[in-house]
């Protein structure tokens, strides 16, 4: 029988292709890609008659040729399903077979071409248990069988060991398939030498019904692995269908990955331990174990509307109970109340004190339905208990006790839906709290921690519509810190108190309305509620950084501009500027500028970056009088309408003629043309002296009339700088120095007069000023 194109519909997307003209075509990962094999682990194949199987590795088409055997073990007769899914978790396959009561059917799933699918199967039959193996062959292209394997189901695993080989043409291999439709499987290979030592380890995934097959020294296991003999050890965070497999030249082998043995608690016996027929109610005589039998270990009783069965210790203490409660108080509430009728299960120690009990009552002290499970000391103290709450709790609640019955813990429900998780003192009082949402106060998460007296110093929560709120206060009551994600026209608000409950810290982040962008803000208080320090962004954008003097005015004002300059200004009680540092961006002259002021806010001295011109009213030094104490001597700069230089000195005539050579600084820094030289003779009879040549290099000096007269004379020469010859006296107010020298006129807008901030007032970044 065979699943043909009507039984067996195909749909195929091939994850590789295999072309197979003959064995010879075959390398060692065709061979391995091609292998339809299932041995999951020593004695951990399919259970005898499940509903369920799974094949790790199979391969469809060309030359390859796959039996799937199936034995229905059942009476009547059954319809196994089987799916055949590609590497790349596509359903390749699908079709059904129907096998009668106790049968057996063996198909072969047929793909026409010489392309091979390569995946794993899945048998299943939801109504029916069966058996199945599969028959693997390969043959030429010819038509002749070269070698065929049989294999059995593999089981889902999550942890198993195989053993690792690479000695010349032998290797080792993995086939891995994850059966999930949903879930990604993370897989971890740890590799171990022979002496159990880890040499490597590697991480990957397999995605939702994705299978991959591959060598021990191939991606992505260990691609440097040379010879080598050892232990692979896999774990998965779910479970997944595992095949190890071998292969030396042609032949093919399979071997059995290792999984963890099953083992039992002592005493303890499950249905797959006992063989099957073994021991049958059959198989015990009528009456052969009765009541009256039994040792005086088990008693059974009961009156009216109470029936119990008590397991008695050696010392005829009751240590198992089970009673039928009609409501006469076999367990009291902690307030005297007593419960309604129900079930009721006890164990106790070997003193009689009751450890452990179980009841299931019709009514509770609210007169609702309610199940109770209790953990108890020696002293008869509820040490934990799980219960229905009470009406103003909920559906359920947990509680841990001290070990003088005193609740410290407690996990309940509200009847408002949230549930809640509180420490207490084993005074009843709440130390914190945990909550999620609660519908009649819109808060959709909360979070409280409380002093021994109950009283609330930290509060976190978040409201239904996302805000996140935070506080915390002292003893006395009073706000110590804020915060939250939105606050008065802010996307985010930190705030901290003092004391008082005097704000004295602010970091915000609102909305720059005036940009359209978000900005943030820092603020430092004192305790009277003025701001000493302020840091946030302009109305552009820019960013500000602001101190304050005690009544809030601003005295240091920073400011770096989003287009690349920076702004630093120092500011008198008056609010006038009395230093400035600024990058000027001005189109023609862009450069750093400084500037004093006086007390008026005009600038009177200062400094242009972009030609390094120093300016002011005059150029002066200081310094103190040596002759007269107290006194200082200050000398002022000679100005003119050039930016000129000079040199003095000394010459002397000898009979009427002298040159004077210029010194070399002098010389390369002197405009030529532009030299002026004036003489002063040292000598009463002189005739008069006159400068006849200038250069370069120096200039030469003749003695009027003719003279021949030989004496000392003084001189100063002045020439114009190099590189100043087209200096300009007159300025343009659009020119680069002459901006530079103009009074700053940027509005101080961070400058405030409306006094000190109160408490609880935001910072408004556009303007600098309190929002009312």
């Amino acid at each position: 029988m065979r699943f043909g194109t009507g039984i067996l519909e195909l749909q195929i997307s091939l994850a590789r292709e295999l072309k197979m003209r003959s064995l010879r075509l075959l390398s060692p990962l065709s061979l391995l890609s091609i292998l339809v094999i299932a041995f999951p682990g020593t004695f951990l194949w399919a259970q005898f008659g499940d509903n369920e199987q799974f094949f790790p590795q199979v391969a469809v088409g060309g030359t390859i040729s796959t039996f799937v055997s199936v034995h229905n073990t059942g009476q009547v007769a059954a319809t196994i399903d089987l799916d055949f899914f590609g590497s790349d978790g596509i359903l390749k396959a699908q079709g059904s077979v129907t096998v009668p009561g106790g049968g057996t059917e063996t198909v072969e799933i047929e793909i026409a071409g010489t392309d091979v699918v390569v995946g794993w199967a899945r048998l299943s039959s939801p109504a029916s248990t069966f058996d199945s193996a599969e028959l693997f062959q390969i043959h030429s292209a010819g038509g002749d069988l070269l070698t065929q394997v049989g294999v059995l189901p593999s089981s889902p695993l999550s942890h198993f060991k195989l053993f690792v080989r690479k000695t010349g043409g032998f290797r080792t291999a993995l086939a891995i398939a994850n059966p999930d439709s949903v879930d990604v499987r993370n897989v971890t290979v740890q590799l171990f030498d022979s002496t159990g030592n880890q040499v490597g380890r590697r991480d990957f995934q397999v995605d939702p019904r994705h299978h991959l097959a591959r060598f021990f020294d191939e991606e992505p296991f260990f691609t440097s692995l040379g010879e080598f003999e050892g232990l692979a050890e896999v774990t998965a965070d779910g479970e997944v269908l595992a095949v190890s497999l071998a292969q030396e030249g042609i032949p093919l082998a399979t071997i059995p990955v290792l999984a963890p043995a099953s083992v039992l608690d002592p005493g303890v016996v499950q249905t797959e331990h006992i063989a099957d027929g073994a021991v049958t109610a059959a198989k015990i005589a009528n009456g052969a174990v009765t009541s009256e039998q039994l040792a005086d270990q088990v008693r059974f009783g009961g009156s009216g509307d109470r029936g119990s069965v008590r397991i008695l210790s050696e010392g005829s203490v009751s240590a198992v109970e089970m009673t039928y409660v009609d409501g006469t108080g076999v367990l009291d509430y902690e307030d005297g109340s007593t419960p309604g009728p129900g079930g009721y299960f006890q164990l106790a120690d070997g003193q009689g004190h009751p450890a452990l009990r179980f009841f299931a009552l019709d009514v509770n002290k609210d007169g609702v339905s309610a199940g109770l499970f209790e953990g108890l000391n020696g002293s008869g103290n509820v040490l934990f208990r799980l219960r229905e709450s009470t009406a103003s709790e909920g559906s359920g609640v947990f509680e841990l006790r001290g070990k003088t019955g005193e609740e410290t813990f407690r996990v309940s429900q509200n009847t408002g839906g949230a549930g809640m998780i509180r420490t207490l003192d084993g005074q009843s009082n709440t130390l914190s709290w945990l909550t999620s949402i609660n519908t009649p106060s819109g808060i959709a998460g909360y979070l409280s921690l409380s002093d021994s007296s109950g009283a609330n110093l930290f509060v976190a929560s978040v409201n239904t519509g996302g805000d996140a709120l935070l506080k915390l206060q002292g003893a006395d009551g009073k706000l110590r810190l804020a915060g939250t994600t939105y606050r008065e026209g802010t996307v985010g608000y930190f705030g901290l108190f003092d004391s008082s409950e005097n704000e004295i810290a602010r970091l915000t982040g609102g909305t720059n309305t005036l940009a359209g962008e978000r900005v943030g803000s820092l603020h430092l208080f004192r305790s009277g509620g003025s701001t000493m320090l302020a840091a946030g962004n302009t109305p552009t954008g820019d960013g500000v950084f602001t101190l304050h003097d005690a009544a809030g005015n601003s005295m240091i004002y920073m400011e770096a501009s989003q287009t690349g300059g920076g702004y630093f200004t120092n500011l008198n009680s008056l609010g006038n500027q009395l230093v400035s540092i600024s990058s000027n961006n001005h189109a023609v002259s862009p450069a750093g500028i400084f500037r004093i002021y006086n007390a008026y806010g005009d600038p009177t001295a200062g400094m242009n970056g972009a030609d390094g011109v120093v300016f002011g009213q005059t150029k002066s030094f200081i310094v103190p009088d040596p002759d007269i104490e107290g006194r200082m001597i200050r000398y002022t700069s000679v100005e003119g309408p050039e930016a000129a230089i000079y040199v003095r000195g000394k010459g002397r005539l000898e009979s009427g003629r002298a040159y004077v050579d210029f010194p070399d600084h002098f010389a390369a820094m002197a405009v030529s043309e532009s030299i002026t030289v004036s003489l002063t003779p040292r000598s009463i009879h002189s005739l008069g002296l006159a400068v006849v040549q200038t250069d370069s290099e120096g200039f030469t000096v003749r003695e009027l009339a003719g003279g021949v007269g030989s004496y000392e004379f003084d001189y100063l020469v002045h020439a114009v700088r190099v590189g100043y010859e087209d200096y300009e006296v007159y300025l343009e107010r659009d020119d680069g120095l002459a901006h530079a020298l103009e009074a700053d006129a940027r509005p101080l807008e961070h400058r405030t007069s409306e006094g000190p901030l109160s408490k609880g007032q935001l910072f408004k970044t556009e303007s600098g000023k309190p929002d009312k």
